[in-house]
């Protein structure tokens, strides 16, 4: 039976409630209520939240609801709760213009695989997080035959979205910083010979020969070659 008792040594002026756990523990807390009725109303949800889960029927819902009418009688307001795919599409939606096209197409690509891992579990609360998921993500790359360092990258991609949720207090803790990134060297390119280049121009349409000479006589990345205009061309400077 829930009882309620003031601090014997008069250091909180709060009401502390005892009520048994189901395991048969007894266990003392405060309401951080001073007012006896309102914390009776907490003391009472709380020996009911913990007779309901020793009977194995205390469902996140049902949690949810005991929380909120706690919060309700101390003049807060209910639980923020967020499911992992409507946080991480929020979450990419004010990147899109806030980074650079490639940086937001390798967080939304990142993010994608994370949902495909999840499955139906992205549909849950952002707290139903495991390191486990990061895990599966890291794992699920690194099978696709991607190298090291792109899936580090991907991995610092979900723990960046991960770290935003527990500065706004979604989350306690960030499950993705108890993941080790893998620390393998990237993959070795060669440089193209003449005869590949000659045999990829032969090949490609009138638009992308172009891009290929470009790109093999200036050393351009693809996205840089693709971006030039006229603008970026001086006759006169031949640069």
């Amino acid at each position: 039976m829930a009882s309620l008792h003031k601090d014997p040594h008069g250091r909180s002026p709060y009401f502390y409630c005892a009520f048994s756990l189901p395991n048969g523990a007894r266990r003392f807390k405060s309401t951080k209520q001073t007012s006896r009725k309102e914390a009776w109303r907490v003391c009472l949800q709380w020996e009911k939240a913990s007779e309901a889960a020793g009977k194995g029927s205390f469902t996140e819902v049902q949690a949810r609801k005991v929380l909120n009418e706690i919060l309700e009688s101390a003049g807060e307001g209910p639980i923020r709760t967020k499911t992992v795919r409507a946080f991480f599409t929020n979450w990419l939606s004010g990147k899109e213009l806030a980074k650079k096209k490639d940086t937001f197409l390798h967080y939304r690509k990142a993010i994608s695989e994370f949902f495909e891992v999840l499955g139906s579990r992205a549909d849950k609360g952002l707290e139903t997080l495991t390191p486990s998921d990061i895990e599966n993500l890291r794992d699920a790359r690194t099978k696709q035959g991607l190298s090291d360092p792109t899936v580090a990258q991907d991995v610092k991609a979900i723990r960046s979205v991960l770290n935003t949720a527990r500065r706004q207090g979604l989350i306690l803790h960030n499950p993705a910083e108890a993941i080790d990134l893998p620390r393998g060297r990237s993959h070795e390119r060669d440089v193209f010979t003449q005869e590949e280049v000659k045999a990829l121009v032969d090949f490609a349409s009138a638009d992308w020969k172009t891009a290929i000479l470009v790109g093999h006589y200036v050393g351009s990345r693809l996205s840089d070659t693709v971006s030039l205009t006229w603008a970026n061309v001086d006759l006169v400077e031949r640069a």
